[in-house]
């Protein structure tokens, strides 16, 4: 197993926020300490249950978009799946997005907000409801194509894993004009981004080869690299949409 290069530092910095505990941060507090564990591809259970309990403390009405998205993000990409309180956790996200208008949400945000519901296998109706009702009025050509390659991901896991008994009378239409509207703008799958979190430190001297299955469509990349893909990186924060690299020997 390769040793994490920034290990010793994550490992201090976990262990003083978990001794002092999270009590007293604030909603960017917290997306900005797991945002930046799982940009550095460091997982920690605890840090993030942790993170987990302040949020069932303060609540979700104090988050920006921006930190809101951090959060959702930050879980989706370290395949959280840990305290018992995580499915919990995302319904309750789920319930405050269908009360909070997404109109302040720029295109990316959107595109990873379903994105990380999907990655996580959450396939509430509320999350996939607003985004699509905000998809639909600004339209496709609003998005980059790395943007609509991962909605098309995440409404295609979503209309796949549609529950036996509706949640609502029109739950099996959700995504629908979504799916319609980017499988008709078309685009190359061979060559998308990799939607698998990075599980691997890249090392960039040597030549890696990394195979994914896009979520909901079954279909197969490959894409040989010396470093993570990051197709959704602004200038202000990052999300690495990392490749699972596999070293070759």
């Amino acid at each position: 197993k390769l040793k994490h290069p920034c290990e010793d530092l994550l490992e201090m910095v976990e262990e003083a926020i978990l001794e002092r505990t999270m009590h007293g941060f604030n909603p960017q507090n917290i997306s900005c300490i797991v945002w930046a564990f799982a940009v550095m591809g460091y997982q920690s259970e605890d840090l993030f249950s942790a993170a987990e309990e302040q949020v069932w403390k303060i609540g979700l009405s104090g988050f920006s978009d921006q930190a809101l998205v951090d959060f959702l993000w930050a879980f989706a990409s370290s395949d959280y799946q840990g305290s018992n309180k995580a499915k919990d956790t995302f319904e309750m996200v789920a319930l405050h997005l269908r009360k909070r208008s997404l109109q302040s949400m720029d295109t990316r945000q959107l595109s990873v907000t379903a994105w990380s519901f999907a990655r996580l296998g959450h396939f509430l109706e509320q999350p996939y409801r607003v985004v699509e009702k905000e998809f639909m009025q600004r339209g496709a050509e609003s998005f980059s194509p790395e943007e609509r390659y991962f909605l098309l991901e995440a409404f295609h896991a979503y209309r796949s894993n549609l529950p036996a008994e509706p949640q609502s009378p029109d739950s099996c239409s959700i995504g629908l004009q979504v799916v319609t509207a980017l499988e008709g703008e078309g685009g190359d799958f061979d060559q998308a981004p990799a939607v698998t979190p990075p599980r691997t430190p890249p090392r960039t001297s040597t030549k890696s080869t990394a195979e994914f299955t896009s979520p909901g469509s079954g279909r197969k990349h490959k894409s040989e690299s010396g470093s993570w893909a990051r197709p959704m990186v602004p200038a202000d924060r990052g999300f690495d949409f990392g490749l699972s690299l596999q070293i070759d020997s």
